[in-house]
């Protein structure tokens, strides 16, 4: 079965209508809708197009093709007007040999996650920022999380003790001269890691590196690190916008 996934259309018809016609290109079987569907939300300027009444028209005629999650901005009065439920906060479902979570993202999300194993997939939109991230992952690579032991390929201790956020879009060249290449990405955690106990990491063959910027261009504290072929650190970068450049930093 081929998905098609979308989120946060928020009653702008235009995105609806070329939504529905890249589900026609790809013959998509069906269409999962991650929530806020209607209203363009308090928070929000109004879309392009805002059209709430031709958006539940246009979804309604492919009722029989969609299924979807509650947004924070949808209600009972929205489930009034559509003709296929919106109202369920999630919805679990079998991928080959793993789960897939799909949930709005104004509860759980990347920095709070729900019950998943090792290679389940969480979707989830709210942000109105496309990103495919591995969950956890640097974490993951760590010795230990508060004591709980991890996979142990870096030596750190990672830690949610007096977690706050860090969040920011994140900018780093890569190369230099013709070759040089700007990528994006972004940092949104409230973990920390500590590499203070292990000494030496050149002795390690680990390198710590401070190189990024924030999108205002002024230095930020989040380090990459490297060790053999492995490229590990917080900031989720746009693969889809930048490509394939960061092979060059193995």
């Amino acid at each position: 079965m081929k998905l098609m996934i979308a989120s946060d259309i928020h009653g702008a018809a235009g995105y609806c209508r070329a939504l529905l016609d890249a589900f026609d290109r790809e013959r998509a079987d069906r269409l999962l809708l991650l929530g806020d569907i209607l209203y363009h939300g308090p928070r929000n300027d109004l879309p392009d197009e805002y059209a709430p009444k031709q958006v539940l028209a246009m979804l309604n005629e492919r009722r029989d093709k969609i299924f979807c999650v509650r947004g924070n901005c949808d209600t009972e009065v929205d489930q009034m007007v559509l003709t296929f439920p919106i109202l369920a906060d999630y919805s679990v479902f079998p991928a080959a040999d793993r789960l897939v979570y799909a949930t709005h993202g104004h509860v759980f999300n990347t920095s709070h996650l729900p019950p998943l194993c090792p290679g389940d997939i969480l979707l989830h939109g709210h942000t109105h920022i496309p990103a495919c991230e591995d969950c956890g992952g640097f974490m993951y690579l760590c010795h230990d999380i508060d004591g709980t032991p991890m996979c142990g390929v870096l030596p750190f201790r990672a830690t949610m003790e007096n977690a706050h956020l860090h969040l920011g879009y994140r900018q780093m060249t890569i190369g230099t001269g013709a070759q040089a290449t700007l990528v994006r990405g972004h940092e949104f955690h409230y973990s920390d890691v500590d590499d203070s106990s292990c000494g030496n990491l050149a002795l390690l063959g680990i390198s710590k590196e401070c190189r990024q910027l924030t999108a205002k261009g002024t230095a930020a504290a989040t380090p990459i690190y490297r060790y053999k072929n492995l490229v590990a650190g917080y900031t989720h970068w746009y693969w889809a916008e930048n490509g394939f450049p960061f092979f060059n930093l193995i």
